[in-house]
């Protein structure tokens, strides 16, 4: 007899179901220590994919703009802070 497996369709969740899908299934403190370090990090890894705005502040020499996350000075072309990661989302308004 053959076995076969069908692969579902992906759940196309977006970055933040799958964080609450993780964390609702987090194991209990103390538990899995592995696998609770390695989720946490994968929860850290979705949220940078989240694009945040820059901080922007005029200076005498033109726009200066920084990661809103790490402080870190950032030029337009970067799509990614280059000291945390954290994506950058570069869109008026």
């Amino acid at each position: 007899m053959k076995w076969e497996y069908k692969v579902s369709e992906p759940y196309n969740l977006t970055n933040e179901e799958a964080i609450n899908a993780i964390e609702k299934n987090m194991p209990l403190a103390g538990t899995y220590t592995v696998l609770t370090e390695a989720l946490h990090m994968a929860i850290k890894a979705l949220r940078k994919q989240e694009p945040v705005k820059p901080t922007t502040e005029r200076t005498r020499y033109g726009e200066a703009y920084d990661c809103n996350v790490c402080n870190c000075g950032l030029e337009p072309y970067n799509n990614y802070c280059p000291n945390c990661g954290q994506r950058i989302d570069w869109t008026e308004g």
